[in-house]
C-alpha cells in the first residue's frame, strides 16, 4: 500500500476527514447563503425599479388627463402631427395669456421627461456596476423607448434644443452626452423627424 493511501486512511480513521468534509460543507453553505442574500437584494432592487417605472407611467397618464390640450407632447413621433393638428383646432381661440400658459406647461412636461431619462441613465450605471443583469436589461429597454420614441417627439426635440427651450442642457454632462448619442447622433437609428418650433400655435398668415 502506498504512503499516500496510508496517509488518507489515517485521516479517515482519526476523524479528521469528517471534520474537513463538514468544514467544506459549511463553507459551501455559507457561500450559497451569501449568494442567495445578494440575489434577493438584486431582485428587490429590480422590483423597486420596475414599480417606479409603473408609477411614472401612471403619473404621465394623470398629466395627460389633466392637461389634455398638451397630448401632442406625449405622442410617439409617428402619431405626433395627427394629434397636434387635432389639438390646434381645440385651442385656436385661446387668449394670449392662455397660450403662454400652455407653452410654459409644455416646457414643464418636457423637463419631466428629460429628468426621467437622466434617472434611467443613473440606474443603468448602477445596474452595470452591481452586475444586476435583469435590472440592466429592463433599464436598457426603457431607455430605448425614450431615445427612439419619447425624446424624438418633434415638439420635445425643439424644446430640448438650444434653439428652443434648451432644456436638455440642464442634464448633467454625462447624461447629456448619452442623450446626444442616443437621440441626436444615433447612427444605428438615425433621427428622421424635424423639431417643431410652433407646436399648438402655428404662425398666422402674414406674420
Amino acid at each position: 500500500m502506498s504512503r499516500e493511501t496510508s496517509w488518507v486512511q489515517r485521516i479517515i480513521r482519526s476523524g479528521e476527514f469528517y471534520a474537513i468534509v463538514l468544514s467544506i460543507g459549511a463553507f459551501a453553505m455559507s457561500a450559497y447563503s451569501v449568494f442567495i442574500v445578494v440575489r434577493q437584494h438584486e431582485d428587490e432592487r429590480t422590483a423597486e425599479f420596475a414599480q417606479t417605472l409603473y408609477e411614472r407611467v401612471h403619473e404621465y397618464n394623470l398629466l395627460k388627463l389633466e392637461y389634455w390640450e398638451l397630448g401632442h407632447v406625449f405622442e410617439m413621433p409617428e402619431d405626433y402631427e395627427k394629434t397636434r393638428d387635432r389639438l390646434r383646432l381645440a385651442v385656436k381661440d385661446r387668449s394670449e395669456a392662455e397660450r403662454i400658459k400652455l407653452i410654459e406647461s409644455e416646457k414643464s412636461i418636457v423637463s419631466m421627461q428629460l429628468i426621467t431619462f437622466e434617472e434611467l441613465f443613473y440606474n443603468l450605471s448602477l445596474a452595470m456596476q452591481s452586475g444586476d443583469r435583469t435590472r440592466q436589461q429592463i433599464v436598457e429597454e426603457t431607455i430605448e423607448y425614450y431615445t427612439q420614441g419619447v425624446l424624438r417627439n418633434p415638439r420635445v426635440l425643439w424644446l430640448s434644443s438650444a434653439d428652443g427651450g434648451n432644456i436638455a442642457s440642464h442634464l448633467n454632462p454625462d447624461a447629456y452626452a448619452f442623450y446626444r448619442e442616443g437621440v441626436l447622433e444615433n447612427e444605428k437609428f438615425p433621427l428622421t423627424v424635424q423639431p417643431d418650433p410652433y407646436g399648438l400655435f402655428p404662425p398666422q398668415d402674414g406674420t
